[in-house]
């Protein structure tokens, strides 16, 4: 994912630490797919199908968000990037989908969100995830759905620059792919620029 932001002019800086941290140093904040979250990060009990977690992990990502949710910076989540976005607004994630939703999956998107700009009113995307947003978090709205069960597939802040999307472009990315990238990109620059 670093390499394919490189090819829309976007540096990306990895941390690994809550004190390296900064909204002040960066433009934007993207949170990555990844493992399962710690389900104590949103007082729950631990499925069994719940694997893979990091609790530390969580808290530093959470943390941030909302630390950039404060200094009023953007925010992208990927997938689990997306999860967790929810869960930092107090949201909750469902542990298990009975069918793993896997490859590509269409998705329908809602009239006047950041992704139906993107992807237009009905999309093909590259999935790979057992969990999903179940509750959603405070001031966060539903931008997309699956077409099939209806899960929600992305998610954007009512009034801040946060956007989430469950669905992976950086699996086999195509043109949606990097017209994504550069709208972030350009709601960072937009930002700057008030």
């Amino acid at each position: 994912m670093v390499t394919q932001f490189a090819k829309v002019g976007v540096t990306v800086v990895t941390v690994y630490n809550i004190k390296d941290v900064d909204p002040a140093k960066y433009d934007g904040l993207i949170i990555p797919g990844g493992g399962n979250m710690d389900p104590r990060s949103y007082r729950a009990k631990r499925d069994k199908h719940t694997y893979g977690t990091d609790k530390a992990k969580d808290d530093l990502q959470i943390a941030a968000i909302l630390m950039f949710a404060k200094a009023g910076k953007p925010v992208l989540g990927i997938c689990r990037g997306s999860q967790v976005i929810n869960v930092a607004f107090g949201g909750t994630l469902k542990q298990h989908i009975p069918r793993w939703h896997k490859k590509n999956r269409k998705v329908k998107t809602v009239k006047g969100s950041w992704v139906r700009g993107i992807y237009g009113k009905k999309s093909k995307v590259y999935h790979w995830h057992h969990q999903c947003i179940k509750k959603l978090g405070k001031g966060l709205k539903v931008t997309a759905r699956d077409a099939r069960d209806k899960r929600i597939e992305a998610i954007q802040h009512k009034t801040l620059p946060i956007y989430g999307v469950q669905w992976h472009p950086d699996i086999k990315p195509n043109k949606k792919s990097y017209a994504l990238y550069n709208s972030f990109k350009q709601i960072c620059l937009n930002n700057m620029a008030k």
